[in-house]
């Protein structure tokens, strides 16, 4: 122990295996993919670690920061989604990024117009192209858009519209705080009212005007198995389970 530089993760590796394990074998036969978020362990060693024990069950990853990305990308990930939104800065960064590793998919969140503008000024610039979804606020009141609101269609087709440098990704719907909810009817309800209500109508409004939602996105380690039982999501992006928090 004298010998380690800190700050050092140190982890059980026979726990980190059965909680990579039990994860994989709750997600085999659903129709929803998994996406870890790696802002829990923010080590490419252990994002490389996951790559070679997914066995190509993971869709991804995700990413709460540009840096948090490249750290993914020096890991071996070659599908990357920032779970936030960017200022200007953060999306030259991003664009930056993708420019400098064309065989890697990245994308990131918008709730505004601004959002898409700089995106797409940015990716033009960098000669890239990112995966842009809408953030749909389900409840948490931090960012996003109203589900089945006329500024989530206008963003989708601002998103469309720029193509060939931004690809519309889809729905982006988190409820973190639902996890910490201690009772599992409750947690059941929640879940429920919030992120699933939430999918289901912005899902149906944008059927209405005849655009495709490729995937939404979302949930937690919390909240997993409700979640998927839920039915609202194509992708969970469950990540804290690899460490696991006893909150849980």
């Amino acid at each position: 122990m004298d010998d380690l530089q800190t700050p050092c993760l140190l982890v059980s590796l026979p726990a980190l295996e059965r909680n990579e394990a039990t994860m994989r074998t709750l997600m085999r036969g659903s129709n929803v993919a998994l996406r870890p978020h790696a802002k829990a362990h923010k080590s490419s060693t252990l994002a490389a670690w996951h790559i070679r024990r997914s066995q190509g069950d993971l869709a991804g990853f995700c990413a709460q920061t540009v840096v948090e990305a490249e750290m993914l990308v020096r890991g071996g990930a070659s599908d990357i989604l920032i779970t936030n939104t960017l200022p200007p800065r953060g999306a030259t960064s991003l664009a930056a990024l993708a420019a400098a590793h064309p065989s890697v998919s990245l994308g990131t969140l918008v709730d505004c117009d601004a959002h898409v503008i700089a995106l797409k000024a940015a990716a033009s610039s960098a000669g890239t192209r990112l995966r842009v979804l809408v953030e749909i606020e389900c409840g948490m009141d931090r960012c996003g858009v109203a589900a089945g609101s006329d500024a989530s269609v206008r963003l989708a087709c601002a998103i469309i519209a720029a193509a060939p440098v931004l690809e519309w990704g889809g729905l982006h719907i988190y409820a973190g705080n639902l996890g910490q909810i201690k009772s599992l009817g409750d947690r059941r309800a929640a879940v429920a009212a919030g992120p699933a209500a939430a999918a289901a109508s912005a899902v149906a409004v944008f059927k209405t005007h005849g655009i495709d939602v490729p995937a939404v996105t979302g949930g937690g380690t919390g909240t997993a198995l409700l979640d998927m039982s839920a039915g609202y999501l194509s992708e969970l992006q469950a990540g804290s389970y690899l460490l696991m928090d006893g909150n849980y």
